[in-house]
């Protein structure tokens, strides 16, 4: 049984490491070009994909730990549920970041761990690049779906409808529900989505460098409010 074993997971590893197919039409200056394209543009989206990511994890954190803090200290008992209940759902904006990291952040830097010297490690760091790629724009469309949206409205409905129901406080639980929903929904719009274009271009075998023209405006938080910027 350990014999058998053994050589499964031998020739399990053999596969995963295998040279790719011979019968592969492209290249090898088809695949550093194409090598060439993806890493470029995955280096040139981890700067918005880290801002974007720490400026939301942040601001989360800091709403949350605010809210608690002032919930321990305040007199008023209604203003205690209301700050309560906003800590809480506040700290559910941390978890997306937690339990899923936003793919763009960290592909590159992955895909820089595998070697390139001879022509065939160059193919596999290709097809590892092709999977970087193709997951970054699946992360950031999942981010602009319609989901997204549907998700942010009914948990900011949820934890309205706690203080309209539960603590009988309407006027707080309105005012949760809108604003708790236009913060999800600039989260939601201001999700960087080059990795989209990206992966489209390279499909159609385009692959200039798109982002040399490319002008993008972002809204993140800052300390006092939203700052306001533009990447060339």
């Amino acid at each position: 049984m350990g014999t058998l074993l053994a050589l499964v997971l031998v020739t399990a590893s053999r596969s995963a490491h295998a040279d790719p197919p011979r019968e592969d039409p492209r290249s090898d200056d088809e695949v550093a070009e194409r090598l060439a394209f993806i890493e470029r543009r995955l280096e040139d989206g981890t700067p918005a994909a880290n801002r974007w990511s720490y400026g939301w994890l942040s601001a989360y954190g800091a709403l949350s730990v605010g809210q608690f803090g002032a919930a321990l200290v305040t007199i008023d008992a209604g203003a205690r549920k209301d700050l309560a209940v906003g800590a809480f759902s506040s700290s559910l904006g941390l978890l997306p970041f937690a339990l899923f990291p936003f793919t763009p952040r960290f592909a590159s830097a992955e895909l820089a761990r595998w070697p390139a010297a001879t022509p065939n490690e160059k193919r596999r760091k290709l097809a590892a690049a092709e999977r970087l790629l193709r997951a970054s724009a699946a992360a950031e469309t999942s981010g602009r779906s319609w989901t997204a949206h549907a998700g942010c409205i009914g948990v900011n409905l949820a934890f309205g409808l706690v203080l309209i129901a539960g603590y009988h406080r309407t006027r707080s639980g309105l005012n949760n529900m809108i604003l708790g929903t236009g913060i999800g929904e600039i989260q939601i719009f201001t999700q960087p989505t080059d990795a989209i274009d990206d992966w489209n271009a390279y499909r159609r075998g385009d692959l200039r460098n798109p982002g040399s023209s490319r002008i993008r405006f972002e809204i993140l938080p800052a300390p006092f409010g939203l700052g306001f910027g533009a990447r060339f």
